[in-house]
Formats: structure tokens, sequence, C-alpha cells
């Protein structure tokens, strides 16, 4: 029979082996388990970050095309009321309906194609402007209501010069206006 020392020597080893294939277990097999499941864990975070990047920038580019849509709609608004065909018969016509509307005198209208900044820095440039000169015999008040009125028709329009003077035609409350607008036409 065996003495209790050596059994106690044997358990002592028998743990020890049981300690040391646990230890080398935990080396072997559990700490790579670990280090992935951290890596896995590290790359799981790195997706979702770019996931919400991309997402992000998905819904950047829907709101942009909105915003882009948007632009397109007010730019063929626009466009719809630029002149076409021959500027001169479309733009004297306009501007007499809306001097009719408000009772002006028009006198001495014409329509000049100058060369301009814009058309010698940007050849490529989709419009161009042309240039109305008109004077107007008028109240000051009627006057100024057809200027609102003519920048309201005219979004693309421009009021290049005005030049006002009093007493036009010998009445004291008659004043004559010397208009000179720029137009955007759509080239060709």
């Amino acid at each position: 029979m065996k003495s209790p020392r050596e059994k106690q020597k044997r358990l002592v080893l028998a743990l020890l082996v049981i300690t040391l294939a646990w230890g080398f277990l935990y080396i072997l097999g559990v700490q790579p388990l670990k280090t992935r499941q951290e890596s896995s864990q590290q790359k799981t975070i790195e997706v979702k970050r770019e996931i919400d990047e991309l997402t992000k920038t998905k819904m950047q580019l829907i709101k942009d095309a909105q915003i882009a849509k948007t632009y397109r709609q007010y730019l063929d608004k626009i466009e719809s009321q630029m002149p076409e065909g021959v500027v001169e018969t479309w733009t004297i016509k306009e501007v007499q309906q809306i001097a009719q509307r408000h009772s002006l005198t028009l006198f001495s209208t014409h329509i000049l194609f100058e060369p301009n900044l814009s058309s010698i820095l940007l050849p490529s440039a989709q419009y161009e402007i042309y240039y109305y000169h008109c004077n107007i015999k008028s109240e000051l008040f009627r006057l100024g209501k057809f200027l609102m009125d003519f920048e309201n028709t005219f979004p693309t329009a421009t009021i290049e010069s005005l030049t006002i003077t009093s007493g036009g035609g010998g009445a004291p409350y008659l004043h004559e206006a010397q208009i000179k607008v720029g137009f955007l036409k759509k080239k060709k």
C-alpha cells in the first residue's frame, strides 16, 4: 500500500499536470480565440464606421440631387422667360406691354448687341447678353411702378443704367428716363 505522503505527492503532481494542461490549453486555444474575437470586434467597429460614412455620403448625394433638381427647375423656369427667335421684336413687345399697363410713353427704343466681358472671358458660356435702350416720359411714381414691374417680369434682366431728368416735355411733373437694360439670351 502506498503511503499517505506518496499519495499526496501524486495528487500534487496530478494537480500540477492538470494546471499545466489548462495553461497550455489556454495559451494554445483560448488566447488565440480571444485575440481573434478582439480583432473581429475591431473590424466590426471599422465596418460600422464605413457603413455610417457611406450612409452619410448617400444621404448627402440624395440631398444634393434634390437641390440640383430644384435648381434645374428654377433654371428651366428662368430660361422659359428668356427671349427666343427674333429678340428685337420680343423685347420691344414685352417692354411696351409693361409700359402700357403703367400708362407710360415709350420713345426712342433700340437694341444693341454690344460685346460684353462675360462673352469675352467665357466664350463657352450658355448665355449671351444683349442691351435694350429706351427713353420714357412719365410721372415719377408711374416710372417707379414700371421699374418694379419690369424687374419682377424679367428676373434675368439687369438695369445697367438709369438716368432721370425732371421737367420732360415742358411739364414740371413729367420726368424723362433713359434706361439701358441687359437681357440674357440663351446661345444657339
